[in-house]
């Protein structure tokens, strides 16, 4: 059994190295990890969900003061939880 088990694993890796492509990449683009390696459907996906993504719209002035605001009022700690904001709202 053991013999067999080898065997098919051998053949196994075979198969492996004679369907496999070499790939040169140059060393300048691999020391900056401006390179990655996917497969040609995840890189379908990537472009399709790209198209699908909503565009950036500009904030006007009031928008971002009120982001800056509920910022500041995040970091001080002035929030409600959900649940604090659910029993508040029920009384």
């Amino acid at each position: 059994m053991n013999g067999i088990a080898s065997c098919s694993f051998v053949s196994f890796l075979l198969i492996i190295a004679i369907n496999m492509a070499t790939i040169t990449i140059n060393k300048k683009s691999a020391q900056k990890d401006e390179m990655i390696l996917i497969s040609r459907q995840e890189y379908k996906e990537l472009l399709s969900f790209r198209s699908r993504q909503i565009k950036e719209v500009p904030l006007t002035l009031r928008q971002k003061k009120a982001l800056l605001r509920a910022r500041k009022n995040l970091a001080e700690g002035k929030f409600f939880t959900l649940n604090e904001l659910k029993q508040k709202l029920a009384t």
